[in-house]
């Protein structure tokens, strides 16, 4: 009885890691070199217009809280619709798909210092970062006027990862410094009322 005891037991065991072994087999079969991203959602950075203005003199012309030197004589035209400064709204929310807000003033955040250096910007957005297509709009401060466009391609890779390729643009004119690429966009207002694009040093 003891020998047949010990025979089943180990009976068993071959049974059990048999199993074991075939479901190693089939899972290496079945999976792949390759990630499956087919049911990831890829959730690509929206399209916006970052905007600094400051005058020859360094004085930043957004500055809401100095009346003395904010412009107010600013808009944004995009097709057939005009947009004016709004005020940012403050409302949670847990919707991160793209949302329009407009043309809205906001204290300006520096990517490269992780801090709000305390100027000033307006925002113009949200679009859609994860569709191809291109974005024209005519930015309006005084009595100046230049053209910001923004070009976005989307096309996926072989492992199904999304690529996105976005290049800025003044007047037609691709910007190439780090804080254009990222569609932030510095101005001068000189004295003769033109917008002088210029790199940012925050970025």
């Amino acid at each position: 009885m003891k020998v047949r005891f010990n025979c089943m037991i180990m009976k068993k065991l071959f049974i059990v890691a048999a199993i074991a072994l075939l479901g190693g087999v089939m899972t290496a079969c079945s999976s792949s070199d390759e990630p499956d991203n087919s049911l990831v959602v890829w959730d690509a950075t929206p399209v916006q217009f970052y905007i600094q203005i400051e005058n020859e003199a360094g004085v930043d012309l957004l500055d809401s809280t100095k009346h003395e030197t904010f412009m107010k004589d600013i808009f944004v035209k995009m097709g057939d619709e005009t947009y004016s400064i709004e005020p940012e709204s403050t409302a949670g929310t847990r919707y991160y798909l793209p949302t329009f807000k407009g043309l809205v003033l906001r204290e300006y955040y520096s990517n490269k210092t992780f801090t709000y250096p305390g100027d000033w910007c307006l925002v113009f957005g949200e679009f859609d970062g994860a569709k191809s297509g291109s974005t024209l709009i005519s930015f309006h401060a005084g009595n100046a006027m230049v053209n910001l466009s923004c070009t976005n391609e989307v096309s996926p890779s072989s492992k199904g990862v999304p690529h996105i390729s976005r290049n800025y643009y003044v007047n037609n004119e691709q910007v190439t410094d780090e804080a254009g690429n990222l569609g932030r966009y510095h101005f001068v207002y000189t004295s003769k009322g033109d917008l002088e694009y210029v790199p940012s040093e925050y970025e």
